[in-house]
């Protein structure tokens, strides 16, 4: 099974620059994901669609709005979908399978909800609960700031770094990060990271 990611940005068309997220993305998706287009793509503009582990969408989801939010102040609404993938293709655009269909279908209830994170899969009960937890990520993120994602981004990113290597990395003091980690409930998303890691992957079979 495999997971697929769809979004787009939210009002692009206020954007004054969109090379301002686009740089960003497309470097964010060559570093995690693998090579354009086979895994990923960008489309119609602002929208773009790609390819991850079942167990770690719900994080390269939450990194990529954490950057996008640092980097260029946009935030994107993004549908994970999980699901077999029946033809694999040279263009990811092109490949078909329920992974795909799942992804579409959660990314068109977002286009009718006020909301930017949405869960489908072939598992009712399972579907229910994400959704659930993904409206309270959801508040969690719609408060973060450019200075609150810029750490946040950074802390996901690299789980080896301490509070110290934050506070270099960012040019501000210890204290500061610890502040601005509270602020983000950083705290909470890593445990939710972990909880859906487990879900995810007792469902499907990879554990």
């Amino acid at each position: 099974m495999i997971s697929i990611i769809t979004g787009d940005i939210i009002d692009s068309s206020k954007l004054s620059d969109p090379d301002e997220w686009l740089i960003s993305i497309k470097d964010f998706l060559n570093d995690k994901v693998g090579k354009e287009p086979k895994y990923w793509e960008i489309y119609r503009g602002d929208s773009f669609q790609f390819e991850a582990g079942p167990a770690e969408s719900f994080k390269l989801a939450i990194c990529l709005k954490a950057l996008l939010m640092s980097e260029a102040n946009v935030d994107a609404r993004i549908s994970i979908g999980i699901g077999s993938s029946l033809h694999s293709r040279e263009r990811i655009s092109e490949s078909t399978g329920e992974a795909f269909l799942y992804s579409g279908h959660g990314f068109e209830t977002l286009r009718n909800e006020k909301r930017t994170l949405a869960f489908a899969s072939p598992w009712a009960d399972l579907n229910e609960e994400m959704n659930l937890f993904f409206t309270f990520i959801d508040h969690i993120t719609q408060s973060w700031t450019q200075v609150l994602s810029e750490t946040v981004y950074a802390a996901m990113n690299d789980t080896q770094f301490t509070q110290v290597d934050l506070a270099a990395a960012l040019g501000i003091s210890q204290p500061s990060v610890s502040t601005r980690m509270q602020r983000a409930r950083l705290h909470e998303i890593n445990e939710f990271n972990k909880y859906f890691e487990k879900r995810i992957s007792r469902y499907t079979g990879l554990i």
